[in-house]
């Protein structure tokens, strides 16, 4: 019998029971020190924040309504959440330049920005907010959470608490159900950490991805912990006990395999990302071989797989410079996402390399799981409906009540589409390179709570943070002219 076969056997009388984490049953982790910091880099700060609407490229239209340039080196993340007491928009940055900072504004009026903590010893990689609580992870293995004054509106520029544990920190995610849990998935060892941030404890350290672990999340039930790795496999984890409680291997000889209820399911390829949906335990993950999966967490079944790119079907135009195919070609699925249970509980995305936004419906299934319904590409200046060169998605997201599909790129735009036919709403420009990062906030506006106003942030190798306003109900209302492919 195996080790995963033995773990499963263990979990099975565990996933009747109610889904909660008690901190008495936690496994506190001793971590002892690590090796010296890296040589301390010079000592470099941005610019002050700027409002005007100019850019670096000059034939590049600033649409942005804020831009902050505090760092001194490339932005890998950025995230936004609003105060609905005090109307503040929050949002905190971290890249290159190994600086995190936060930003506090009031829509349509002042803003102010401060440093988090002091200069890391390797770039800041990841941001996590659970209101009041804002946690940074960074490669130097640091992770850092901050505490919002939600009364005064005042951000403390010091960590109420330091986590130690991973060599490096790739990507933080808090617990759905009083954001005092927090996970940490790490590239260079495999492992992911979670804590107990009031008591600053490691209370579990999962094992067994053999080799970088590149997303992860907790279910939306918050009974398991679920991670994708660079091995190819989806692993869910029991966070009571630390065990694996099942393990999808979703890489295989067999390319684009569509065999539903196989454990081996595709080509060769490691996991990049994933989204869970909040009405059921499904994960969707996006995979460098261009497919994507739908896996049950329940039933332990891939119940879908989507073939979101194959090397046959692209141009052979690498649109990031990374994540080819064996002939050269850009296939690697960069983003996944859900529709929410108020736009279409059947409805998910993929956005890959090769610049294509993909709307799938789950509900009118084909012969491998899932059918495409539109295809949102943005035509090349030939008008050959390529992919534009250095096109390809970085991140997506839904609105949470509108069919509207955001997605960030690697030429420096935002696009804004309609998942309903494909047209294209809106793009938005400002930055004059790559987007690493992108959130939203459904803010208010001047008439009170209003779904359809949106602040949209992004974060770029041109060194700073953007942030865009949109009227969503007036893109809508628009004539629209579909940019299917």
């Amino acid at each position: 019998m195996d080790d995963d076969t033995m773990q499963n056997n263990m979990m099975e009388e565990e996933e009747e029971e109610e889904a909660f984490i008690d901190l008495q049953d936690a496994v506190e982790v001793k971590v002892e020190d690590g090796d010296e910091p890296m040589e301390e880099e010079e000592d470099m700060m941005g610019a002050s924040n700027s409002n005007n609407n100019t850019n670096e490229a000059e034939d590049v239209v600033d649409m942005s309504v804020r831009q902050y340039r505090n760092h001194a080196g490339p932005l890998y993340a950025v995230a936004a959440c609003q105060d609905a007491t005090s109307n503040n928009l929050w949002i905190a940055t971290g890249g290159g330049d190994d600086r995190a900072w936060l930003h506090n504004t009031s829509i349509g009026s002042a803003e102010h920005s401060v440093e988090l903590g002091s200069k890391r010893t390797d770039s800041v990689s990841s941001i996590a907010w659970s209101f009041p609580l804002v946690a940074v992870g960074a490669y130097d293995g640091t992770i850092e959470v901050y505490q919002v004054d939600a009364t005064t509106g005042q951000q403390l520029p010091q960590p109420i608490t330091k986590l130690e544990g991973p060599t490096d920190v790739e990507w933080l995610s808090f617990h759905p159900k009083g954001g005092t849990v927090l996970l940490a998935g790490s590239v260079s060892d495999g492992t992911v950490w979670m804590y107990h941030v009031p008591t600053s404890k490691c209370m579990q350290v999962f094992v067994g991805h053999e080799g970088a672990v590149n997303a992860g999340s907790f279910s939306m039930d918050g009974k398991w912990a679920v991670s994708a790795g660079a091995d190819g496999t989806l692993r869910v984890w029991a966070p009571k006990t630390g065990l694996s409680r099942h393990v999808f291997r979703l890489s295989g000889a067999d390319a684009h395999n569509t065999n539903n209820n196989s454990n081996n399911n595709g080509p060769a390829g490691g996991l990049t990302c994933l989204a869970l949906r909040d009405q059921d335990n499904v994960c969707l993950v996006g995979s460098e071989s261009g497919m994507a999966y739908l896996c049950h967490l329940g039933t332990k079944k891939v119940v879908a797989t989507l073939v979101h790119s194959t090397p046959s079907s692209t141009t052979n135009n690498n649109n990031m410079g990374e994540e080819e195919g064996e002939e050269g070609d850009a296939i690697s699925v960069e983003a996944v996402g859900f529709a929410m249970p108020a736009v279409n509980p059947n409805w998910c995305a993929t956005g890959g390399v090769d610049g294509a936004l993909k709307i799938w419906d789950l509900g009118h299934s084909n012969s491998a799981g899932g059918q495409c319904r539109q295809t949102c590409r943005v035509p090349s200046e030939d008008g050959t409906g390529s992919s534009v060169s250095g096109s390809g998605i970085t991140r997506l997201q839904w609105h949470p009540t509108l069919p509207v599909v955001l997605c960030a790129y690697a030429d420096g735009t935002i696009r804004v589409w309609d998942a309903r036919n494909a047209a294209l709403l809106q793009t938005l420009t400002g930055h004059s390179d790559m987007i690493n990062d992108m959130d939203f906030a459904v803010v208010a506006g001047a008439g009170g709570n209003n779904d359809n106003n949106v602040a949209v942030v992004s974060a770029s190798d041109d060194q700073t943070a953007r942030v865009f306003e949109l009227n969503l109900s007036t893109l809508l209302q628009q004539p629209q002219t579909a940019m299917r492919t």
